[in-house]
């Protein structure tokens, strides 16, 4: 068995003895972050949208996530998953200002 960490994510390569077929499980569902590249998983993407929620950063969501003995996010991650939700939260941020001012 190995096992492949981005994030707070998992990846799990198990090799079957009797048949030598290798099966991979995920441990966090994925989704597509723009209109191509590889798919990122649904588990970092909603720690940072939570993070960025309370008023947290990458320093203090890896504060929490050592604290409760759970594998940390490195910076880079932690940055192209703040870029996709920051998007996302202006449009909606800016949709909301609209309908309120009308």
């Amino acid at each position: 068995m190995e096992e492949k960490q981005s994030g707070l994510s998992s990846i799990f390569s198990i090799k079957y003895s009797f048949c030598g077929h290798l099966n991979e499980v995920k441990s966090s569902a994925e989704h597509r972050a723009g209109s191509c590249g590889p798919l990122v998983s649904n588990i970092n993407t909603r720690a940072v949208l939570g993070s960025l929620h309370a008023g947290m950063g990458n320093t203090h969501l890896n504060n929490l996530l050592s604290t409760m003995n759970v594998l940390t996010m490195n910076h880079n991650l932690f940055k192209r998953r703040e870029r996709e939700v920051g998007n996302a939260l202006e449009k909606v941020a800016t949709d909301s200002c609209k309908f309120n001012l009308d």
